[in-house]
């Protein structure tokens, strides 16, 4: 276990060995590009109740969309989580499941900067409705098909929510009812410099409730947005972002919340068989983050955060539909298993 802070990819020392090796990768990839492209991950963070406490932002966005055009789009993360361990004077107990819906609108418009080819303004409001729920199932049948472990959660009490942190022998957090309200909102800045870097800046707003972790923490982020093609019809596409998240730190675990957290992805995105498919695309997608808390030995609190999504994008009548499903790789630092649903309709599709 270490926590505390990494630094940011892509300008200083890699986020960690396993981040070392793919900033290598995709770099030797990249001297494979003819020309630049606008690559797009899925618009996916670290969803475990935790993390709310945080302005972790979606890395990898879509392209900055032109003057006047907009896109709407409508979203669900259903995740689920389980961790139960003790470790000296803290113990940790969470076993929960959160459905996460939320609502985006992004507008492009001009503007006269120098150096700047377009800017774009977007809105998200966020539903959340958290609870024992009913993937427990559904989750040990999928990570037992691949031999992926299940951490204890088959011998937990089945589709149960509890959350509870002890330290000192003081409780400082225990819910054992779901609830369902109003997440952070978060506003959005991004400009356009050039055709492969985007610069990209994130507002939330404290909307939610701390004390039933559903938010309620004001922050912002800053990061920036590197795409190109690969091949040479650019095909497919390539983004590598990078970038810091400020946060207040509020609610019942404020003092031991780290009030900056380094933040890096990458995300590949291309025609999974063209031939047959048409224009549905695959996506792969890694997200990482520092440690969320510090002075802590449990890996929920002290450990740098990597996850791996990875699905399908793909053109329906109502607009372009997305499928995917969300993994943990650094084991216990984000729910183990998340299912991201959304539609986007509008311009920019």
């Amino acid at each position: 276990m270490t926590p505390g802070l990494v630094r940011l990819i892509g300008f200083t020392p890699a986020l960690n060995s396993n981040l070392l090796s793919m900033r290598a990768a995709l770099f030797a990839a990249s001297l494979l590009a003819a020309g630049a492209a606008q690559a797009e991950g899925y618009a996916l963070f670290n969803q475990s109740s935790l993390a709310r406490a945080a302005a972790l932002p979606a890395l990898n966005a879509a392209p900055v969309l032109a003057a006047g055009e907009s896109r709407t789009q409508i979203a669900l993360d259903w995740s689920s989580e389980y961790y139960e361990a003790q470790s000296g004077a803290e113990s940790l107990s969470l076993d929960a499941e959160t459905q996460r819906y939320a609502l985006r609108y992004r507008r492009g418009f001009g503007g006269s900067v120098v150096s700047v080819n377009g800017w774009e303004w977007g809105l998200e409001l966020p539903l959340l409705s958290s609870g024992g729920g009913s993937l427990d199932s559904l989750i040990e049948n999928w990570h037992d098909a691949f031999g992926l472990p299940n951490g204890g959660r088959e011998n937990a009490p089945r589709d149960r929510y509890l959350i509870r942190y002890q330290r000192n022998g003081q409780t400082l957090l225990n819910l054992s009812e779901g609830d369902s309200g109003l997440g952070d909102a978060r506003l959005s800045l991004a400009a356009a410099l050039g055709e492969r870097w985007v610069v990209r800046a994130l507002l939330q707003l404290p909307t939610g409730d701390a004390d039933r972790l559903s938010g309620g923490h004001a922050g912002g982020a800053l990061w920036a947005d590197y795409s190109l093609g690969l091949g040479e019809t650019e095909r497919y596409r390539l983004s590598l972002s990078g970038g810091l998240s400020a946060s207040a730190t509020g609610g019942p675990l404020g003092e031991l919340q780290q009030p900056l957290v380094a933040v890096a992805g990458a995300s590949f995105s291309g025609p999974l068989w063209p031939s047959l498919l048409g224009a549905t695309e695959a996506v792969v997608q890694l997200d990482a983050h520092s440690a969320l808390y510090q002075d802590s030995e449990l890996e929920p609190l002290g450990d740098d955060s990597l996850q791996l999504a990875f699905g399908l994008r793909l053109p329906t009548r109502l607009g372009r539909l997305e499928l995917a499903i969300q993994e943990d790789l650094a084991v216990y630092t984000a729910p183990d298993f998340t299912l991201h649903f959304a539609l986007a309709f509008g311009g920019g599709q």
